[in-house]
């Protein structure tokens, strides 16, 4: 009788040490994969695409100022939208040539609503399911769409753009006169 009941308790401890094995994995396995998704999204040399991590943070209080008349070859065609006291939501729209940039977004009281506004419109546009958090207060998504269209989502600090470009390349050239 003595022999069953040690039986017993050697494979209790065995299934212990095996639930607290495969506990241990989940716990490293979650924490790889949390250290893999914060990880900065790239450009050409590694840098931040459109150096998104470096551009100026809006300081305007009105949409005209966000969004001036010209923007070097780009002219404002559309503009929608108030701030008040630097938050609220707004559009414009730039034409080049025969490329059309529009431009949505929001300014928000803090940097978690910023995150928050974009994340829930990616999810809801069907580009992602889960943002990936850069740092430093900025995050985004890039999406390349079958039509060869381009989107480009992206927080900072307590202002959210959501820019639509015709191609890739009308986005590389938009985004090299747009400050923020």
């Amino acid at each position: 009788m003595d022999e069953p009941d040690r039986s017993r308790g050697l494979l209790v401890g065995v299934l212990m040490a095996g639930g607290v094995v495969v506990v241990l994995g989940m716990v490293v396995f979650g924490g790889l994969l949390l250290a893999r998704s914060s990880l900065p999204i790239t450009g050409p040399q590694g840098s931040v695409i459109y150096t998104l991590d470096r551009r100026a943070v809006p300081t305007v209080k009105t949409t005209a100022e966000l969004f001036p008349a010209k923007l070097k070859d780009y002219a404002r065609k559309t503009l929608t939208g108030l701030l008040s006291n630097g938050t609220g939501n707004f559009a414009a729209s730039y034409t080049r040539g025969a490329d059309t940039i529009q431009i949505a977004g929001s300014s928000s009281v803090n940097y978690a609503q910023a995150q928050s506004d974009m994340e829930q419109l990616a999810v809801a546009a069907g580009l992602i399911t889960r943002v990936t958090r850069i740092g430093n207060g900025f995050g985004y998504v890039l999406n390349v769409e079958k039509s060869d269209a381009v989107r480009l989502l992206y927080f900072h600090t307590t202002w959210m753009f959501d820019i639509r470009a015709p191609s890739r390349a009308a986005l590389d050239a938009f985004m090299v006169v747009f400050q923020y």
